[in-house]
């Protein structure tokens, strides 16, 4: 969780007060310090704590890779389409 909360800047599952639900310190990832030295390590200036949750980011990130490759498919498709039409004719002007 921590390399994900550091790489997609996020904190949490739904955000920054998910570890206030559980009585625990936000960890430094949750800030984008380094916590490689001590994984235990806390945040020390949870007022820079990132604001959306992990949830969110990553959803997010998905939707708009998604978007991108949807365009790409139906490209594809079309282009698809198109050579089996030409296909069709050219076998009907052979006949």
């Amino acid at each position: 969780m921590q390399n994900v909360q550091k790489t997609f800047e996020c904190c949490g599952l739904n955000g920054p007060t998910d570890y206030d639900n559980i009585k625990l310190n936000r960890p430094a990832s949750c800030c984008g310090e380094s916590f490689d030295s001590n994984p235990n390590a806390n945040c020390t200036k949870p007022e820079k704590a990132f604001d959306k949750g992990c949830v969110n980011t990553i959803s997010d990130i998905v939707k708009n890779a998604l978007g991108g490759l949807g365009g790409v498919a139906i490209a594809l498709v079309l282009i698809q389409l198109l050579i089996v039409v030409s296909a069709c004719c050219l076998a009907r002007e052979v006949r």
